[in-house]
Parts: C-alpha cells; sequence; structure tokens
C-alpha cells in the first residue's frame, strides 16, 4: 500500500476509502477474517486512467465581472445608533473622562 499511496499522492485514509468504496479493486491475502489488502500496479494505472480528466478551455472568460443586476442606490436609511442612543437617555455623548478637583479630606473647601 505505500507504493500505491505514493503513486496516487493521497493518504491511507483517502486509499483505504477508494477500496471501501469499490474504486479501486485489491486482493485480500489476510488469514482469520482480518484483512490484507494487496493492490495490483494493474488497477492502480487503470484508476488513474479512469480518473485522468483534460481541462477544456471555457468559450466565455470566468475572470468577467457580471453585470450589476437592479439599482445601485441604496432605499434602506442610515441610522445613526450614537443620537439615537443620546435622544433615549436624554443627554449627550461625553467625550471620556472627566476630572473634578476633590477637596482633600481634613481640609474646608476654597483654602
Amino acid at each position: 500500500m505505500p507504493a500505491a499511496i505514493a503513486e496516487l499522492g493521497v493518504s491511507e485514509r483517502q486509499l483505504r476509502d477508494l477500496i471501501r468504496d469499490g474504486k479501486i479493486p485489491f486482493v485480500n491475502v489476510g488469514l482469520a477474517g482480518r484483512p490484507a489488502y494487496r493492490l495490483r500496479p494493474v488497477d492502480i494505472e487503470a484508476f488513474i486512467i479512469q480518473r485522468t480528466g483534460i481541462c477544456q478551455k471555457s468559450e466565455v472568460s470566468t475572470n468577467a465581472a457580471a453585470p450589476a443586476i437592479g439599482s445601485t442606490t441604496s432605499k434602506s436609511e442610515v441610522v445613526d445608533f450614537a443620537a439615537r442612543r443620546a435622544q433615549r437617555t436624554g443627554r449627550t455623548q461625553k467625550s471620556g473622562r472627566q476630572k473634578f478637583p476633590r477637596a482633600k479630606p481634613g481640609r474646608p473647601e476654597g483654602r
């Protein structure tokens, strides 16, 4: 199986899935119900030939931008969330934390 893995460029899990799904024939040389798969080179080559595809050039370029459908202007309203919040709370938004002078403990204010 390591040779088939290298030949196909797949993981062991992918190869086992291909065998399980019947995509690649195998010879079971295992005993006592425990499978031991052997793959024939001719079966690997047949799988490669069967799966070999040719990419054909398309008549239409896939790089061309699709034309816009419908209107390009939005009919939805732009919402100013800061203004709505200020209106709901009845005040304007503060611009950061404001510092107020504090009176020192034990001293009357103004001195």
